[in-house]
């Protein structure tokens, strides 16, 4: 087979033929972190990140709340402990508050 009747076969190929072919978005629109779970670690840097941009600049309390509705929305369990921290090292702007 030529090089050029090669390439003329493999045009109706489905994706699946060609394990280095790009990975479709999820068709069903839902988020991709629900399509491919990220350990807690990066899940909560994430969320800290988050909450930092949106209200990084209120108080440790108001900071403490939102990270705890977020964290319990997101199913990530975290020590009140944990969650104080986390909220100082918002406030501060201090990644490695502890």
């Amino acid at each position: 087979m030529s090089e050029h009747e090669n390439e003329s076969a493999n045009l109706g190929a489905k994706d699946s033929d060609h394990p280095s072919a790009p990975i479709s978005p999820p068709e069903d629109g839902g988020p991709i972190m629900q399509q491919h779970p990220a350990p807690d670690v990066d899940k909560i840097a994430g969320i800290v990140a988050q909450t930092r941009a949106d209200v990084g600049m209120e108080s440790v309390e108001r900071i403490a709340d939102v990270l705890r509705q977020r964290l319990s929305d997101s199913e990530i369990e975290v020590s009140d402990d944990e969650v104080a921290d986390l909220a100082q090292q918002v406030a501060t702007g201090d990644s490695t508050a502890s």
